[in-house]
C-alpha cells in the first residue's frame, strides 16, 4: 500500500471518541451527495470525532475535493493503488484515535441520533463488539438490510439479510455487522486483525468479521433506533455487473472453503460445480475457479475446521430463528 498524500488535522491532539472511517474510489459525485449532510447529522451527537477517508487512487478529483473542505477534523488519505473495501477500512483503523470506530460508506446517509444511538448499547453491554443501524435500502424500496442472519444448508453456510417485519422494531442479535455502516469498538476490530483480505476488493468480508466476531464471543447485534439509508451497490456498479457477480460467486465459495471442514468442502464444491456445468454458467465456473485459487494460495487451508455442529451452532447464536436440520456428511 503505497501512500501518496496524507492531509488534513494537522497538530490535533484533543481527545476523539469515534473515529469515522470512510474508503472512497472515484466516488467524488457520492460524496458530494451524502458525506456533507452525514457529517453534519454525526456532528450534531456532540460527540468528539475524527473522520478519516481513505482514498484508493481515485482518478476523479476526490481528494482534491475533500482537502478543499478543510473541515478541521477531517483527514483524507491518499493511495496510488486500489486497495479495496477492506483493506481500505484496515488502513484507516490504524490511523484512528478513538476508541470506537465507525464505518461509512459513501453511499449512505446518516440520520440525526445514529450515533447516539449506537454508543448506547456498546457502553451499555460490554459482550457486544459491532453494532448495526436499521439500514434502508433505497435502491430496493427502503428494505432493512441489516438484520443479517445464516443457516447451514447442503453442507454450504448460506446467508441472509432479507427483512424481517417482526425483527425491525426491535434491537437482536445479528450474524454480521453490513458493511454499509456500523460501529464497533476499535479494540475488538484489533484484536480480529480486521477485514480479512483474501475477499479484496469487495464482498463477504462483513460476514466473515462477523463470523470471527461471535467465534470469538463478540456479539453483534441489531439497533432499530439509529437510521442510515443505502443507495447499494452505488460504490462498486461502476465495475460493472459481471465484475459484481463474478466477485460475489468468488468470495462466497472462498467463505465456504474457510470454514467447513474437508468432506463438506468437497460436497459444496461438487455441487456448485455440477450446476455452474450443467448450466453452461462460464462466469459461476471461472468464479469457483478462482475461488480454490485464492484458498491454496492464501493460509486459509491451514486453519482448523469446525465440525458442522459447531458452524450451526454458530450460527443459531446470532438467530431467535429454528435452526436448520443438519445434513450429516
Amino acid at each position: 500500500m503505497n501512500l501518496i498524500s496524507d492531509k488534513g488535522m494537522t497538530g490535533q491532539s484533543s481527545a476523539v471518541e469515534v473515529s469515522v472511517v470512510i474508503p472512497n474510489r472515484n466516488g467524488r459525485e457520492l460524496l458530494g451527495q451524502f458525506l456533507i449532510p452525514s457529517y453534519e447529522s454525526l456532528m450534531q451527537s456532540g460527540v468528539a470525532l475524527e473522520f478519516i477517508v481513505v482514498d484508493g487512487a481515485s482518478s476523479d478529483g476526490s481528494s482534491e475535493w475533500l482537502n478543499g473542505l478543510n473541515l478541521p477534523n477531517l483527514r483524507c488519505v491518499s493511495h496510488e493503488d486500489p486497495l479495496g473495501y477492506g483493506n481500505q477500512i484496515n488502513a484507516g483503523a490504524l490511523l484512528s484515535r478513538g476508541e470506537y470506530i465507525l464505518v461509512l460508506t459513501t453511499d449512505v446517509l446518516i440520520e440525526v441520533g445514529l450515533l447516539e444511538a449506537l454508543l448506547c448499547v456498546l457502553k451499555t453491554d460490554r459482550a457486544v463488539g459491532f453494532v448495526v443501524p436499521k439500514i434502508l435500502r433505497e435502491t430496493e424500496g427502503g428494505i432493512i438490510e441489516s438484520i443479517t442472519s445464516g443457516s447451514l444448508r447442503k453442507h454450504e453456510i448460506r446467508p441472509s439479510w432479507k427483512s424481517d417485519p417482526l425483527k425491525s422494531t426491535k434491537p437482536c442479535k445479528v450474524l454480521w455487522p453490513c458493511g454499509a455502516v456500523f460501529l464497533c469498538r476499535k479494540s475488538v476490530f484489533q484484536a480480529l486483525g480486521g477485514f480479512a483480505p483474501e475477499y479484496s476488493p469487495a464482498y463477504s468480508e462483513d460476514l466473515d468479521l462477523g463470523i470471527r466476531a461471535w467465534l470469538l464471543g463478540h456479539a453483534c447485534v441489531y439497533e432499530p433506533n439509529a437510521v442510515a439509508r443505502h443507495w447499494h451497490n452505488s460504490t462498486t456498479k461502476k465495475d460493472g455487473g459481471r465484475r459484481l457477480e463474478f466477485l460475489l460467486v468468488r468470495n462466497h465459495v472462498v467463505l465456504n472453503l474457510k470454514y467447513l471442514p474437508g468432506k463438506s468442502q468437497l460436497i459444496f464444491l461438487g455441487r456448485r460445480l455440477f450446476r455452474a456445468l450443467k448450466n453452461l454458467n462460464s462466469l459461476e465456473i471461472s468464479a469457483i475457479f478462482a475461488a480454490i485459487n485464492v484458498y491454496r494460495k492464501s493460509s486459509l487451508g491451514n486453519l482448523p475446521g469446525l465440525t458442522l455442529a459447531e458452524i450451526d451452532n454458530l450460527l443459531a447464536l446470532s438467530s431467535s430463528a429454528k435452526k436448520e436440520k443438519l445434513l450429516k456428511p
